[in-house]
Order: C-alpha cells, then structure tokens, then sequence
C-alpha cells in the first residue's frame, strides 16, 4: 500500500513537471488566456506573418486551450519542415 502511494505520487509529480516543460515551450509560440467563459491563446512573435497564423479556437478548460496550441504548433512546425524541404 505505501509503495503504491510513492509510486503513484512519483508518477503523479513527473506528470505536473512535464507538462510544465511542455508549456514552457509553447510559450515561445504563445499564451493561454481565459476569454469570457471560454479559454484560448494568442499568439506571441514566432517570426511568422499572422497572416499565415490560424486563428486560435475556444476551448473549455486551461489544459484543452494548451493541448490546441500544441497540436497547432506541430502542425505548423511539419508545414514549415515541408517548405524549407522543398514541399
């Protein structure tokens, strides 16, 4: 019983410190915010033209709105892979 509370309070503190270093990354790419009842990002000086930037959607919670601009910063990192690759 005592061993599985430290293991899954080890687990548990991996967990909080990983996503902390997730979200340290992305904020390079931008921040989440509450909008109203809603949470979103906005986007930070990534060196892209906001033009080419998608709009950053509406999520329900602080974790969805980080979860989103992950899964956007990926996809825009593989476009731009594929273009300096040569398309």
């Amino acid at each position: 019983m005592i061993a599985d509370a430290i293991e899954h309070g080890l687990a548990q503190a991996n967990y909080q410190a990983d996503l902390a270093s997730k979200r340290r990354a992305l904020s390079a790419w931008g921040t989440v915010e509450r909008k109203g009842a809603a949470w979103t990002w906005q986007w930070t000086g990534v060196g892209i033209p906001a033009q080419y930037l998608p709009k950053p959607l509406e999520c329900v919670s602080n974790d969805a709105a980080w979860l989103a601009l992950e899964a956007t910063v990926l996809v825009i990192t593989r476009d731009v892979r594929r273009i300096g690759a040569g398309g």
